[in-house]
This record gives C-alpha cells, structure tokens and sequence, in this order.
C-alpha cells in the first residue's frame, strides 16, 4: 500500500470508476475460459460491480507483482521490478489499473505457491498426507494477513465498500490467471 501510495503521488491518480471492470474482465477472460465467467463467486462479483456506481481510481501499478518479486529482509519487505511489466509494449506509456490489481496478482501466487508447495510435498518418498490442507491453511492466512494489512493502509486509493473490493479482486485475479494460461499455451497460428 505505501508503494501504491507513492506511485500515487509521483505519477498521479487518474479518476475511473468501477462500472467497467465487468466488462473489462469479461473480455480479457473469455478467449481463455469463458465458463470461468459462470462461477457462483466470479458471478456474484459481476452482480455486485455491475451494481455499484462508486468511484475507483487508478494509479500507475507494476503489472506482474507476485511474490518472487519480493524478498523480507531485517528493514523489511523489497519489491523488485526484474521486468517492464508496468508500460504498455505498443506505446510504452505508463499503465494506470486500480491498485488492487497489484493486490490481485500477489493474492493469485501466494495460490500458486501453495499449490507448487504442496506438489513437491506430494513428490516426497516419505509422503506428507496433510500436505494439501496445510497449503490450503497457509495460503488462507497469508491472503487474509496481505488484505488486511493492505487495506487498512491504502486509504482512498481503494473503495470504501468492502463487498466491491472483493469483487474487484476477484475479477482481477480471474484476469491474472488467464493472462497465465496465455502464457503456458499461447495461441498458434490459424490453418
């Protein structure tokens, strides 16, 4: 939230609200899964953005944030920019998001460590039984310590409803996973 904060003030906030995220998230999810889109949490996030007319602003934001790219050291934690993932690769101009989608792509590694975690446990001659549900308890109390800790520091960079930030993070987690399975099987050529 603080480094939001100060991308805030050195390269501006811009107003938006969170009417379009729907469609926004739609569009980015349907070449890639549209039955995604159908999901009873996808879906009620949809109901509730589509509802609210409350201001959402957007920021300049890093673009692929996610936990390696992010080291706890003695003074504290270190987010390392290794890639341009902040500026369009057209125009290069600075990419303003809300600040959640920052939040969004942290949130989706910290499932995709569990996950990996929980693989290699499974991998292990000895075997660990419990090595999913101490995943699941891991990532569980991480994402509600990096969501607390983040909104209770962003201040006005979020919105106040509670109930539309969950279903902005919803979406925009929806959107990292598929800009990630783009990656993994990009489209081929047409016959």
């Amino acid at each position: 939230a603080r480094v939001r904060r100060e991308l805030d003030r050195a390269g501006g906030r811009r107003a938006s609200g969170v009417a379009p995220r729907p469609e926004e998230a739609e569009s980015a999810v349907a070449g890639v899964d549209a039955a995604a889109l159908d999901g009873g949490e996808v879906a009620a996030a949809l109901r509730v953005l589509r509802a609210a007319s409350l201001p959402a602003p957007v920021v300049r934001v890093h673009g692929d944030l996610h936990l390696g790219r992010t080291a706890r050291c003695d003074q504290g934690w270190v987010l390392a920019d290794c890639m341009p993932g902040g500026a369009d690769p057209v125009t290069g101009e600075a990419r303003y998001r809300s600040p959640l989608a920052d939040v969004a792509d942290l949130l989706w590694s910290l499932g995709h460590a569990a996950d990996a975690a929980a693989a290699a446990l499974a991998r292990d001659p000895l075997g660990h039984p419990r090595a999913g549900e101490v995943a699941a308890a891991w990532e569980a109390r991480n994402r509600r310590a990096l969501l607390e800790g983040y909104l209770a520091a962003a201040g006005p960079l979020v919105p106040a409803d509670r109930e539309v930030v969950r279903g902005l993070l919803v979406l925009l987690e929806l959107e990292r996973e598929a800009r990630m399975a783009v990656r993994r099987h990009p489209p081929g050529p047409s016959p």
